[in-house]
């Protein structure tokens, strides 16, 4: 093997032709299966007997040089080289370069055949596809007959460097982005590797690797010039090792539907299995019938909506299998297409129906495809993408809306806590010059976009893009069993900051953890204590491998790594990234209060077998406004941990049809004296048991729903929500703001508040929500609960006291909304009680106090709510008043 891989990089043949203005095809519309050419040899006897040369058999020539010359390269895969002449069949495990393509293109030097055949099975394909015609008028015979390198030859057998020099001279040589091209490589280019050692196809490319084909390999990652097989292959387009691009000029039939071999826009005809595939019995079950082997060649007739393909082949005892599998690229690959190109119209129109642009899309007739809507200059489309029926004649219509009003519908509805104060003002300022601007006839198309473009960057300025991950580079440790291969955990990648690159598979790490499923503990030391407040987990699903996405999430931090508080738990997945059979997804805790650790414990829960991770994540980013109740949308279904509120207009509210059967409903009704909602009803959903609600003019119903009891927050601050809510009572009065109730739409950040009957009243019920005056206000206290010399349960940052977060009703003491107090401090002792002052920045009429403690259901720790809470006022902190 030592003296093969020598001798490859000596001397890698090309038997192409004599001269690079043409390819010219011998039959420019051959239609039927190939048939094979005969050059210095025929067929051998053990190669008509493969499975090799039946699939060269099926496949169609169609005088489209790429087409037919990848097609007959593909359908290739597997081919393994023999020991002898009469071991050509592409099935031995032997080593001695005797192959179909060497026999077929001529013997080299002393007459045999075993010399190293990358280049000669390129020339096979390029030879077989009707594309060369070598030697003086047609005689095959001569075509690489002992030629020690004649110029007079040079394009018949020649190494790999004369061959890279004469596509230099022809000008058709591409350099690789390693000898600082930027050519992309097409398909059919050649491609050669580690100074012209390799020579192999290029079978198409994307924006980070080209994929080949090549013959003389191995199905290692890398180069290897001496492997014995022909196999699909993938480089980086960086790599140090692809010396550049041969750009052959092909032969065009510009009625043959272009291939797209990344598998991204499949079409009925041939195709190969790239690996072993799972057969199911429907385009969308989950029950596998059979498997089919890999370097199986099988017919696609049909493709369903879901990308699946309907396949039919043929099993080694003869039996014909029909069946759906998975699209997917690397591990299938299409070698023909049996589509007949469509035109349709694609009309785009504005939301009156008045035509704004109209072009021409094609399409396979009767396939479905994908497009992407055409920019328009002060318009956006209602889709980001539209599925397309192929039909000739046919028309697809797009609606679109001008910026402003595009802008205006994408900020209704957005959650005010997604933002800080600051931005939550800067919102809806942004959201009522966009709204006012809508209504005026007079204002221009530069004032009209200005205004859009204002408010989408005042939408995009939540909380979450102010994230600061703190974690990258962090050591860890984890448990459970490793995988020994390359997916074993390497004590960097979890950390290394590289997340959702579907491809790069090796960016994974994987346990084991039995077969009905357990945990994986990643212990990040973030090396030294930090705040953070948001906790993710990048893993994926690949159902062919049996890799499911976790069950759970649950995240403890610590400062010593010997007490852990838990800080959340989720069951809820994002997918963000898809690439073949694979689906990226994250799961995240995001917390209302920052925790101060040093240490961040992710317990991943998997479902059975496999735990398969990318990247743990911990960042810190702004917490947002606090102290209203989001509402989600109006006269609409009430999901999983969102608030709606509904009018007359909805019709009577069933179970089946509103969904407040587990929600928090508040029913009020406007006082047209006081101009204010005043709460006539608060109850709970009980289930299919909840009455129907049949509300009058004037009458509004709010059901505010948590994700679960018991369970931290999936939906970011929906528990939050409903724990605000259910301080509401019989009279009190109710404020609304960016709601219209009479149209029934629901502006951005909406929200609702209220105060007790007797409470506080804005001047101005419409403008003026009344405010918690206490949120965010510092504060001093005494008293701070101290054991053995230490504070343990201590106010954290002068901000737990006034940041309008509040325990939920089954939080334990050590929840982080509370601050402990107790009789065990000095002050305590001297003066007989705790004390909490808040300066509130300006002098306020003041009416309303509320204390929100832990309460006795926790005394089994010693806490209770206290016996007595006494409130005093003053406007210079030095005569104090009590006022109850």
């Amino acid at each position: 093997m030592f003296m093969k891989k020598l001798i490859s990089i000596a001397l890698c043949l090309v038997m192409l032709m004599a001269s690079v203005v043409a390819l010219i095809p011998e039959m420019a519309t051959e239609a039927n299966a190939a048939t094979y050419r005969t050059a210095w040899n025929g067929a051998s006897s053990s190669y008509k007997s493969s499975k090799y040369y039946e699939h060269y058999t099926r496949i169609p020539l169609t005088g489209d040089g790429v087409t037919d010359t990848l097609a007959l390269a593909l359908s290739q895969l597997g081919y393994h080289e023999g020991a002898s002449t009469s071991d050509m069949d592409g099935i031995s495990s032997s080593n001695g370069n005797y192959t179909e393509f060497n026999y077929n293109m001529g013997s080299a030097y002393t007459g045999g055949y075993t010399y190293e055949w990358c280049a000669t099975f390129c020339s096979w394909a390029l030879y077989q596809a009707r594309q060369t015609d070598h030697g003086s008028g047609g005689t095959y015979k001569t075509l690489c007959r002992y030629n020690k390198g004649n110029s007079a030859y040079i394009w018949r057998e020649i190494g790999c460097g004369h061959w890279v020099n004469n596509l230099k001279s022809a000008g058709i040589w591409k350099y690789s982005q390693a000898y600082g091209g930027s050519y992309k490589p097409q398909p059919g280019d050649l491609i050669f590797f580690r100074s012209a050692a390799h020579i192999g196809m290029v079978v198409y490319s994307d924006s980070s690797y080209v994929y080949t084909v090549e013959g003389n390999t191995s199905d290692a990652a890398g180069v290897e010039p001496a492997g014995g097989g022909v196999f699909f292959k993938k480089y980086a387009l960086s790599s140090s090792s692809l010396d550049g691009y041969g750009h052959l000029p092909y032969k065009v039939n510009s009625s043959v539907k272009k291939i797209d071999y990344s598998g991204a826009n499949p079409t009925t005809g041939l195709y190969i299995s790239n690996a072993v595939k799972y057969v199911y019995s429907s385009a969308t079950s989950s029950t596998v019938s059979y498997n089919m082997p890999r370097f199986t060649m099988f017919e696609v007739t049909e493709i369903a909506s879901n990308g699946r393909l309907k396949a039919t082949y043929k099993t080694s005892s003869g039996t014909t299998v029909t069946g759906w599998i998975l699209n997917n690229t690397d591990r299938v690959i299409q070698l023909t297409s049996n589509a007949e190109p469509v035109n349709m119209t694609l009309k785009c129109v504005d939301d009156k129906g008045t035509t704004i642009k109209t072009q021409t899309i094609t399409g396979n007739k009767g396939a479905t495809g994908t497009i992407t809507p055409p920019a328009i200059d002060g318009y956006v489309c209602t889709q980001s993408s539209v599925s397309v029926t192929y039909v000739s004649g046919g028309t697809v219509t797009l609606t679109y809306k001008t910026i402003l009003d595009s802008a205006i519908d994408n900020a209704r509805g957005v959650r005010y806590c997604d933002y800080t104060p600051g931005s939550l003002a800067s919102l809806r300022s942004a959201y009522s010059n966009a709204v006012a601007m809508q209504s005026n006839a007079s204002a221009t198309s530069a004032q009209k976009i200005a205004a859009a473009n204002a408010l989408n960057s005042a939408v995009a300025d939540t909380i979450y893009k102010g994230e600061s991950v703190v974690s990258v580079g962090a050591t860890y440790t984890t448990t459970a069993t490793e995988r020994t291969d390359k997916w074993k955990d390497d004590g960097k990648r979890l950390t290394d900051g590289v997340k959702n690159k579907i491809g790069n598979t090796e960016g994974y790490a994987g346990w084991a953890v039995g077969a009905e499923g357990g945990n994986v503990e990643v212990i990040v030391d973030l090396g030294a204590t930090v705040s953070s407040n948001i906790y993710r987990i990048y893993t994926s699903v690949n159902s062919e491998w049996g890799i499911n996405t976790p069950n759970k999430l649950t995240v403890s931090v610590s400062t010593d790594k010997k007490t852990w508080t838990e800080v959340g738990s989720t069951d809820s997945e994002t997918a963000t990234v898809s690439g073949e059979s694979w689906q990226s997804y994250y799961m995240t805790i995001r917390t209302d209060v920052a925790q101060t650790a040093r240490y961040v414990k992710f317990v991943v829960n998997a479902p059975a077998a496999h735990a398969w991770l990318e990247e743990v994540e911990v960042a810190s980013s702004p917490l947002g406004a606090m102290g209203e109740i989001y509402i989600d949308g109006i006269n609409t279904y009430v999901q999983a941990g969102r608030a709606v509120i509904f009018t007359p207009a909805f019709g009577t509210l069933e179970t089946k049809t509103a969904n407040h059967s587990w929600t928090l409903n508040v029913l009020v009704e406007w006082d047209n004296t006081d101009k204010v909602y005043v709460v006539k009803s608060v109850s709970n959903g009980t289930g299919s048991n909840t009455p129907s609600v049949t509300l009058k003019e004037g009458q509004l119903m709010i059901a505010c729903h948590s994700w679960e009891n018991n369970v931290t927050d999936p939906i970011y601050r929906s528990v939050y929500n409903r724990d605000q809510f259910t301080g509401i009572e019989v009279g009190d009065k109710l404020y609304i703001s960016n709601i219209d109730v009479a149209t029934g739409k629901i502006g951005a950040a909406a929200t609702v508040s209220w105060v007790s009957l007797s409470g506080y009243e804005p001047e101005d019920p419409s403008t003026n929500v009344p405010q918690n005056i206490a949120l965010n206000k510092g504060y001093t206290t005494s008293g701070i609960y101290v054991a053995n010399g230490e504070a343990t349960y201590p106010d954290e940052n002068g901000k737990t006291l006034t940041d309008g977060l509040n325990a939920t009703a089954d939080s334990t003491y050590a929840h982080p909304a509370f601050v402990g107090f107790n009789k065990h401090s000095e002050e305590y002792d001297a003066n007989g009680y705790a004390t909490i002052t808040v300066d509130l920045g300006a002098e306020y009429d003041l009416n309303k106090f509320i204390a929100h403690f832990a309460s006795a259901k926790n005394s089994g720790a010693g806490v209770t709510a206290p016996a007595k809470v006494t409130v005093y006022v003053s406007d210079d902190k030095s005569s104090w008043t009590s006022v109850g």
